[in-house]
């Protein structure tokens, strides 16, 4: 058995814990816990990020590093040398990583119900800035990671929707549909906080292709982005590339010899084997290459997931449905409760009534 003081610091951590989950309005234990993990995590990520925002000192420095402590050099190739990736790229940063931040606190319940002039005014800021940000990535996708028909399409797909889901959040609310608007809002967040688990699985996957090389093929680099990561380091002397390191790409990479040193749009590829280690064109061909694999298991994780949460808070689900129903029957609206995009206007599942209105099936004789 634990001695006297030791069952007093666990009270006392108990006392604190709830003192906590009253002060953030969170009525269960697993909601503030849930809350914590998932936000605090996208929250870390974002203020990690936040300094890229500064495209020429924070993303784009003069020797682009390969670990993801700044854009990655073959991201930062297109976004300096030319005006629409650079713009496309401040366009998303500048405004994705805000929204992330407003939305972790839209749910909270503390928020919500104390200040909700705020929970509006923020929520419309985020979703805003967040499908800015999806136009954004649009700008860049012909050449984000590569720039490979997986990657355009795994990207459009999540700015597709998120985009879609946002706009059926925000109908739901107008509708005043609550229980959809949280269900759609839950979604959205939870597909696009995919980015920090494409990280981790991203990470996992490199490693596995260090491991073991042949179970993936080599990645398709231009000549110019190629040449731009290798020679931006410390070979760079005075803004200019020293001559002794033109001469060691040309060695490693013939097929690139003879085409342009300045920056270029050129279709002439070579392929690069991608790994791990001291080389930079191996380490970014790897990244590339996991990137839209990582993107995709990422994505479904964060959708099953989400949906078994909605599932498993179906009392909160109701009660907001019931609250719907009153302040829509207050309103005005036809069919109150169901107003809003919900299952019963679409499909075959049986039209929600209010508890009161529930008859009691007849017993069987």
């Amino acid at each position: 058995m634990g001695s006297p003081n030791e069952a007093s610091s666990t009270r006392s951590y108990l006392q604190i814990f709830r003192a906590i989950r009253g002060m953030l309005g969170f009525s269960k234990t697993y909601a503030v816990i849930l809350w914590s993990i998932f936000g605090g995590a996208l929250i870390g990520f974002i203020l990690a990020r936040l300094q890229h925002i500064d495209i020429n000192r924070r993303f784009c420095p003069r020797v682009p590093a390969s670990d993801g402590s700044t854009g990655f050099p073959s991201a930062c190739y297109w976004v300096v040398h030319f005006s629409r990736y650079r713009a496309g790229m401040i366009l998303h940063l500048s405004t994705s990583l805000p929204a992330g931040l407003l939305a972790v606190f839209q749910f909270v319940p503390g928020i919500r119900h104390s200040a909700i002039m705020y929970h509006r005014i923020a929520g419309y800021t985020a979703v805003t800035l967040a499908v800015i940000g999806n136009v954004g990535a649009l700008m860049i996708t012909d050449t984000a990671m590569g720039g490979d028909m997986a990657t355009r399409t795994f990207i459009g797909l999540v700015a597709l929707v998120t985009t879609a889901t946002f706009g059926m959040a925000i109908y739901n609310v107008r509708r005043q549909q609550l229980d959809g608007h949280r269900a759609w809002m839950l979604r959205t967040w939870a597909y696009l906080g995919f980015i920090v688990s494409l990280r981790i699985l991203q990470a996992i996957m490199t490693a596995i292709l260090t491991r073991w090389p042949s179970t993936s093929g080599p990645v398709s680099i231009p000549c110019a982005e190629l040449r731009y990561i290798y020679l931006a380091d410390e070979n760079r002397e005075g803004g200019y590339f020293a001559p002794s390191a033109f001469d060691a790409f040309d060695d490693m990479y013939p097929t690139c010899k003879q085409t342009e040193t300045g920056p270029s749009t050129d279709a002439v590829l070579v392929a690069v084997e991608g790994w791990l280690g001291s080389d930079r064109g191996q380490t970014v061909a790897v990244s590339m290459s996991t990137f839209a694999a990582a993107g995709i298991l990422a994505l479904i994780l964060h959708a099953v997931v989400v949906e078994i949460y909605l599932n498993l808070t179906s009392a909160e689900t109701e009660r907001l449905r019931m609250v719907s129903h009153q302040r829509q029957l207050d309103k005005g609206y036809k069919n109150p409760g169901s107003a809003g995009i919900v299952a019963q206007r679409f499909g075959d599942a049986h039209p929600w009534v209010p508890p009161e209105a529930r008859q009691p099936k007849p017993a069987s004789v």
